[in-house]
Order: structure tokens, then C-alpha cells, then sequence
């Protein structure tokens, strides 16, 4: 298995602050302001769009009783 590198990290905004190179190892890390998060917009929309629900039937052990995309 190859693996393409490129690893990044993002800050909450979802901007990226740090990259990897491409097709070579490296150690990515970069200094994240988590003060920003309270007004982080993705952060707004996890929440808005989260689904509490539907987890315990994600860890059925049964492939059969998952949910479906597109389907109830």
C-alpha cells in the first residue's frame, strides 16, 4: 500500500494552516488558537446538523439494521 502524503491540518475554520509534502514522510503539526472555536462556524453546524439518534443503530453489529443513505 502507497499512501499519497499530503497530510494537512486545519484550523476550526476549516482553513489549512499546515501541510505535508506530497509522496515523502514528515511530521505535520501546527499552533491552533482554540479561543476561536467558540465562534467557529462549522462548530455551529455539527451541531445543527448532528443526528443522536441514529448512533446506536451505527454500532449494530448487524449490517442489516444500519441505515441506508437515502433510506429511513
Amino acid at each position: 500500500m502507497t499512501f499519497a502524503g499530503e497530510s494537512f491540518v486545519c484550523d476550526p475554520a476549516g482553513r489549512v494552516i499546515a501541510r505535508g509534502p506530497a509522496a515523502a514522510e514528515a511530521i505535520v503539526y501546527a499552533d491552533l488558537d482554540l479561543a476561536q472555536l467558540a465562534s467557529c462556524h462549522a462548530r455551529q453546524l455539527f451541531f445543527r446538523d448532528r443526528r443522536p439518534e441514529i448512533v446506536p443503530s451505527l454500532l449494530a453489529p448487524d449490517p442489516a439494521s444500519r441505515p441506508r443513505p437515502g433510506r429511513p
